[in-house]
């Protein structure tokens, strides 16, 4: 790629309507590729790894410097082990393909445990409540390897702004970086912007859901030095460490105060404040995962914001703000009043705030809560997960499986363009439900759009036009699990 010359752009300034008048622009078009993928994420992976390894010229874009997405930046570390094992009466995990191939990778390098042997440990070891754990920068290693093995070309620290859009089809992508402003062409573009990005300034209807309702955005970080033992004895017994909190309200931030979450933290404390964690195995794994068992280090889940639009960067900038700064007053709490974090300080912890929900595109089909908590089928699935909650009597493990849609990955209104992750074609309802927005099935939607992508290309075909069977052929043959097709009563 040749190096690019960055313009100076004369504008007017027109202080009465308070706007900035632009003169046309011309935007370099830089490249063009078979498929272009919009955020590395787990479903921006999963869909770069899977079209570049279906045999076309591939690229993925990703604003941070390394893939990931929640995973590596937000430091939602946790796999969902009733996503990774198999579901009762079969062999077979719920969810294969590339979503095992990267928890195996890094169980290679001592950076998780096997979904295999972390399930037997769940209530036994500290850390492992239902989900499989794993090592932040391992994950963005394996990644990297991975996307490297495919051939995938990465251009990374590139912001997704714009769509081109001819028509009624997507024929590719503007990014700005340090380069400026610049074009790539694609003959299918996979939306996995997690925010619906690219579907959205391309016009694709979607919805949102708005104030108080939304799903709350959650900062998670790490604090070192922590005396465990001394800590975990003082916290079993509950000394009244949630009533300090209730009664120093002037010392404690108030997003600390107002977290209603469903695990409980302090035992007896009526309702949880702060969800804090730590690994511990037995002996015998110790060595093989060394880098995943680290003595002395807590993980922080909190604060949580609730009615954050972040689609609007003045609310996500001051929910970040507001965070890092709780996070700051709530060490200080736990270093003055609870004994074993006298000594502890912060390391690192997540770059972004963690995000739940935000647009979600108006796709050929909108999945549903009953579909979710139903176990719809469909002809057309891509996708078979199950929902994390305990929901009356009914827990993750005995929750049915339903399947995922072709059409809610396909917006109603546009040709060129899969979107994958959590802002696929779904309800507000559903959307709240841990499935289908969990790393696992992110991973399976990004293979599914990425495949179906690849496809779309080899046969030059609109992705809304794909036959199905061919899709679930392949998906089935590189490791997806969709079941047994069945039509919905």
């Amino acid at each position: 790629m040749a190096p690019l010359r960055l313009s100076v752009m004369q504008v007017r300034i027109d202080e009465e309507r308070s706007m900035v008048i632009e003169p046309s622009k011309e935007t370099p078009l830089v490249g063009g590729y078979d498929v272009v993928v919009a955020g590395a994420g787990p479903a921006g992976f999963g869909a770069a790894v899977a079209a570049a390894r279906n045999g076309v010229r591939t690229l993925l874009l990703e604003r941070y410097g390394f893939p990931g997405g929640m995973i590596t930046a937000g430091l939602v570390t946790g796999y969902p082990l009733n996503l990774l094992t198999p579901a009762e009466g079969e062999d077979e995990p719920v969810i294969g393909g590339i979503a095992q191939e990267l928890v195996a990778e890094l169980e290679k390098e001592g950076a998780s445990i096997s979904a295999q042997e972390a399930k037997p440990l769940i209530g036994r070891c500290a850390g492992f409540a239902l989900h499989m754990q794993s090592n932040a920068e391992w994950n963005k290693i394996v990644m990297l390897r991975m996307l490297e093995t495919a051939d995938v070309s990465l251009l990374m620290h590139s912001y997704v702004v714009d769509a081109l859009v001819e028509g009624d089809t997507v024929k590719g992508v503007v990014v700005e970086n340090k380069g400026g402003r610049q074009a790539f062409r694609a003959k299918v573009v996979v939306d996995a912007t997690g925010d619906g990005d690219v579907a959205a300034t391309a016009g694709a209807p979607y919805d949102q859901t708005r104030g108080q309702a939304v799903m709350p955005v959650t900062m998670t970080w790490y604090v070192a030095n922590v005396d465990t033992p001394k800590a975990v004895e003082y916290l079993r017994g509950d000394p009244g460490f949630s009533m300090f909190l209730e009664t120093h309200r002037d010392k404690v931030p108030p997003s600390f105060l107002q977290v209603r979450e469903v695990l409980p933290t302090f035992k007896g404390s009526g309702r949880p404040i702060l969800s804090l964690s730590y690994v511990t195995l037995p002996d015998f794994f110790a060595r093989k995962y060394s880098q995943l068992v680290c003595p002395g280090l807590w993980r922080g889940w909190s604060p949580h914001f609730y009615g954050v639009d972040v689609t609007d960067p003045k609310q996500l900038s001051d929910a970040e703000v507001q965070a890092r700064k709780d996070v700051g007053a709530i060490l200080n709490l736990l270093r003055e009043h609870v004994p074993g974090f006298e000594e502890s300080y912060l390391t690192p912890g997540a770059m972004h705030i963690g995000i739940r929900e935000s647009r979600r595109i108006e796709g050929e089909y909108k999945l549903t809560a009953d579909d979710v908590l139903g176990g719809s089928r469909f002809d057309d699935v891509v996708v078979r997960s199950r929902t994390g909650e305990q929901i009356g009597k009914v827990d993750m493990w005995t929750q049915p499986m339903f399947d995922i849609p072709y059409r809610c990955l396909i917006p109603a209104t546009l040709d060129g363009l899969i979107v994958a992750g959590r802002c696929i074609s779904l309800t507000h309802e559903a959307a709240s439900l841990l499935a289908p927005r969990d790393i696992v099935t992110c991973l399976a939607l990004g293979q599914a759009a990425g495949t179906s992508a690849a496809l779309s290309v080899e046969h030059q075909l609109r992705p809304r036009k794909l036959p199905i069977s061919e899709l679930q052929r392949t998906l089935r043959a590189q490791g997806a699990r969709l079941g047994k097709l069945e039509k919905n009563p």
